[in-house]
């Protein structure tokens, strides 16, 4: 067991004094400086796009929410106009959840949602101590080894949301465990802010007979159309549908030593538009969306649905084109299950994961996320350990 290595006195101590300092950091960056402004360089990360989009929202202009021009004016006083715009390219209904927080000033509404996502992760952590009670002893070991993951960190300091996330797919999984199908679909559809890990999951559900959770994810999104219709019109689809691949396709230009998926790392060392990387790197996807498919089909209901899970946090890291290397903290799922199973690898597996991580710390110098590597390597130790168990039929239904 992994705690032969982190005793009880070294995680105690040597944990919470690295989250003392991270916390220390944390308010020296925010009281330091002026403005956006601090020691360390602009405060925030990503998240003046969030902040702006929900003041947006709230000042009534929501009809223009994916017009490049408005978010730039609205962020200009946030990051200075000189250094261009962080886009918005989430649906409507997630700029409306951020209207509250656009109301603080800027570093108070960035240290409440960097808060709310350390609390997202924590309680993420919480479930899956409930989930494998043996495994850790306790939430908080769990927490401390996933929060101080470099991808996660980044996405928490950073102003993003891969916390979010986690705790959406981890409280669905959670609740399947528990044979409550229709909660975890509802968890499953507030994951629609994410749609390119949604929509795949959820097909997943359906390939798998689950379909109560694939109906009350479907039918929770439906309830959030009508929101995103309510603020934008009928037509609110196709204009953030335009909005989002035209960012994706620009940021995918600039950032691609930050996507770990098939597709964005193929491009990354192939170099972009490359025909060579375009057909390998949807080739790749491709057969991991028939392979996914497959499992999750031929074992269906009654396998094993940790493991079908834990293989698909992976699968929809990959899948999409434009995955940043902070949205690889999904593959926490695929490396607790695994620990489930190896107990003799534990240790090894845990903190080789986390290591790992830090590569993405030479990625901007090579031009290539190298948190690429530590995605496969678990999809890898995944497919090898959890594969006959995600497709072999149970006696009795999981949970």
């Amino acid at each position: 067991m992994i705690e032969t290595i982190f005793t009880p006195w070294r995680v105690k101590w040597y944990s919470r004094g690295a989250l003392l300092a991270l916390a220390a950091a944390f308010l020296v960056i925010l009281l330091s400086g002026s403005g956006t402004m601090t020691l360390t360089g602009r405060v925030g990360g990503d998240y003046p796009a969030f902040y702006t989009a929900g003041q947006i929202v709230a000042d009534g202009q929501v009809e223009t929410l994916y017009s490049l021009a408005q978010q730039r004016a609205y962020q200009k006083d946030v990051i200075g106009a000189e250094t261009g715009v962080l886009p918005f390219a989430y649906p409507p209904h997630f700029a409306l959840a951020y209207a509250p927080l656009s109301e603080l000033p800027f570093r108070l509404s960035y240290a409440v949602h960097t808060l709310a996502m350390v609390a997202a992760l924590a309680l993420a952590c919480l479930l899956i101590q409930r989930i494998y009670p043996e495994l850790f002893k306790s939430s908080y070991l769990l927490f401390f080894v996933a929060f101080t993951a470099f991808p996660i960190l980044s996405s928490v300091f950073g102003g993003q949301n891969t916390a979010l996330s986690i705790l959406l797919i981890v409280a669905c999984w959670y609740k399947v465990l528990r044979n409550k199908h229709y909660q975890a679909g509802i968890y499953l559809g507030l994951l629609l802010f994410k749609p390119q890990f949604a929509v795949p999951l959820a097909g997943l559900f359906l390939l798998s007979g689950r379909w109560r959770v694939w109906v009350s994810a479907g039918a929770t999104g439906v309830v959030l159309y009508g929101i995103n219709t309510a603020l934008l019109g009928p037509t609110w689809f196709v204009d953030w549908f335009e909005f989002a691949g035209a960012f994706a396709g620009a940021d995918a230009r600039v950032s691609f030593a930050e996507l770990v998926s098939w597709q964005g790392f193929s491009q990354a060392v192939l170099d972009a538009g490359n025909s060579t990387a375009l057909i390998l790197g949807w080739g790749l996807a491709a057969a991991t969306i028939l392979a996914l498919s497959w499992v999750w089909f031929a074992g269906g209901w009654k396998a094993d649905f940790s493991a079908q899970l834990a293989l698909a946090s992976v699968a929809i890291v990959l899948i999409p084109p434009h995955t940043l290397f902070y949205d690889s903290g999904i593959i926490l799922i695929a490396v607790v299950v695994l620990l489930a199973r190896l107990e003799r690898l534990d240790a090894n597996l845990i903190l080789g994961v986390w290591a790992l991580g830090l590569l993405q710390l030479l990625s901007p110098r090579l031009g290539v996320s190298l948190t690429f590597i530590p995605v496969v390597l678990v999809g890898v130790f995944a497919v090898f350990y959890l594969w006959s168990s995600s497709v072999k039929v149970r006696e009795t239904q999981p949970g």
